[in-house]
């Protein structure tokens, strides 16, 4: 609220003396003015007991943001005081905020040093300013925050003594076992996650998204220089060490893209590789489904985001199978809740898909027009390609390296299922009908 004093307090401004000598803060005119010479708010004489021009609020952060160079003090008659004390450091009652600025306002107006010893302090950065403590905030040695713990190192598996390791990770997410024959996983839904793909993503917790796309570019750039039939070294042991895109693949989402048809992808790996190999195919990040980790601070934890019926942190739904369906229903169509993991109408599913695993199928099937199958030899993928119940599957052999045509049948009518428990089953058709043995024709 703006101060202003009675008229019996004050003089007229004709009779104020014209002489700036008078006050320091007193300038021609009558009114009083501030040292930059502009007005000051108040009028008439200062508040009782308060240094003119400090009451301010401008005056204020002048004393706190004041520039570095030679101090108007200097000029003036200074008291020859000691530098103040340092002070103590034991702990001292909780002040309201105010309180804490009032008593560092009087230090810095009553304890002055002797122009000879006053040193402006240097330039301070944001950084150098700590914040007063909030008034409800605890501020004892028990109520400190935490050093932040320093970062955990990455597995040794690039080294000759953690090649058993390698080892090991090779064998639990290519066998879901361990090298001694146990299994690694039990008591998983066959038909919503598979253990070993969802523990990938598990296995990058601590890192940002952009420092694993950063390792999926790198490993990309190799392998794709590399020369088909390369082998690289992976503990005691040899992988594949070389990859190619299909140029067909390619083409296909270059005249479905030019056609209208907005094309997604979606695969059982993290989320950040398959952003990677996405962009040589032409499909951005935002048109891409894989296997998401929950963040915090920006960083991959161990739990994997939700679909459908499964919240975060369940780990039970990824894009597998029935999964595909749920995430392509959440991410593509907006479908949200238990609905996602839902067949529906034909206005709101795809029109085309195509694929080339058992993960595939459910999407697959969901398509309305066209579904294109890569032979891999997988057994269900495989059953209702050939079998092509609605005229609407199309089967084409792999482009590079293609698989050797199966020499026994397909077991559709014994054990080309898998179920949610992981029991074998025939396969069936949409009316329940049993799928019967399908012989291998396209290789």
């Amino acid at each position: 609220m703006l101060y202003r004093p009675r008229r019996s307090c004050t003089r007229t401004r004709s009779e104020h003396p014209r002489d700036p000598t008078q006050h320091p803060a007193q300038a021609p005119g009558g009114r009083r003015r501030r040292r930059d010479g502009r007005r000051h708010p108040h009028r008439g004489r200062p508040r009782p007991g308060r240094t003119p021009g400090l009451h301010h609020p401008r005056a204020r952060r002048r004393l706190v943001r004041r520039q570095p160079g030679p101090s108007p003090a200097a000029h003036r008659p200074v008291r020859q005081l000691q530098p103040l004390p340092a002070r103590p450091q034991k702990a001292r009652r909780r002040l309201r905020l105010g309180q804490h600025r009032r008593q560092e306002r009087r230090r810095r107006r009553h304890h002055v040093l002797a122009p000879a010893q006053r040193q402006d302090p240097p330039a301070r950065r944001l950084e150098d300013h700590q914040p007063l403590p909030h008034p409800r905030r605890r501020t004892g040695p028990h109520h400190r925050l935490r050093p932040p713990r320093p970062p955990r190192h990455p597995l040794p598996t690039g080294t000759p003594e953690g090649a058993a390791c390698a080892d090991e990770l090779g064998a639990v997410y290519g066998t879901s076992a361990t090298r001694t024959g146990a299994a690694a996983f039990a008591g998983w839904d066959r038909r919503t996650i598979e253990p070993a793909y969802a523990w990938l993503p598990q296995l990058l917790q601590g890192w940002t998204p952009g420092q694993v796309r950063g390792f999926a570019a790198a490993a990309r750039t190799e392998n794709l220089a590399a020369p088909i039939g390369a082998r690289q070294q992976v503990g005691t042991g040899s992988v594949t060490g070389w990859v190619r895109y299909y140029d067909q693949q390619r083409d296909l989402v270059k005249n479905l893209q030019r056609a209208g048809f907005d094309v997604w992808i979606s695969s059982a790996s993290p989320q950040p590789v398959v952003e990677v190999w996405a962009r040589g195919v032409g499909v951005g990040a935002d048109h891409v489904i894989g296997i998401r980790n929950t963040t915090r601070d920006g960083k991959l934890t161990t739990h994997l985001q939700g679909c459908g019926s499964v919240a975060d942190g369940a780990d039970t739904m990824i894009t597998y199978v029935d999964g595909k369906r749920c995430w392509i229903n959440k991410e593509v169509f907006g479908v949200r809740g238990p609905a996602a993991e839902k067949v529906q109408p034909a206005a709101r599913r795809q029109v085309f898909a195509a694929g080339d695993s058992d993960t595939d199928v459910t999407f697959l099937r969901d398509a309305t027009a066209l579904r294109l199958v890569v032979n891999r030899n997988k057994n269900e993928l495989m059953c209702r390609a050939y079998d092509n119940s609605d005229g609407k599957w199309i089967v084409n052999p792999m482009f590079i390296e293609p698989k050797k045509q199966k020499t026994t049948p397909y077991p559709c009518s014994t054990t080309g299922y898998t179920g949610h428990d992981g029991t074998p089953a025939p396969v069936r058709r949409a009316d329940t009908s049993v799928i019967p043995d399908q012989a291998d024709t396209v290789f």
